[in-house]
């Protein structure tokens, strides 16, 4: 049989296996990786040893990943179109904290020194 005598065929999706647009582990990837760049701006900038909650290190590092914890859980119980508005806002968030961290890495923000 040579090569030219077979029809070419395409694997579809089974009914057990969606698209990889229609999956959660690519945005639950991503909101890991981003948790994990944003831990590290503030283990690089924050103050470990404040007795403030609100100014310590571990404050703001247990926050991120109970917020990463909390959106992976959450997207996982709802579902559908609600868990991908709610792992679109928390992607759009950790950015947004993350450029904050950038933007205001020197300077005093509210009552928090985050320059040491």
């Amino acid at each position: 049989m040579s090569t030219t005598d077979r029809t070419p065929t395409t694997r579809r999706p089974t009914a057990e296996r969606l698209p990889i647009d229609e999956q959660f582990w690519p945005v639950n990837l991503l909101l890991l990786v981003l948790g994990a760049v944003v831990s590290g701006a503030i283990a690089v900038r924050a103050d470990f040893f404040t007795p403030r909650l609100l100014g310590s290190g571990w404050t703001w590092l247990a926050t991120v990943w109970l917020i990463v914890g909390l959106v992976t859980l959450g997207a996982w119980r709802l579902g559908d179109r609600a868990a991908r508005r709610l792992q679109l806002s928390a992607v759009l968030a950790i950015l947004l904290i993350l450029f904050l961290l950038t933007y205001f890495g020197d300077r005093e923000v509210l009552w928090l020194d985050l320059a040491q």
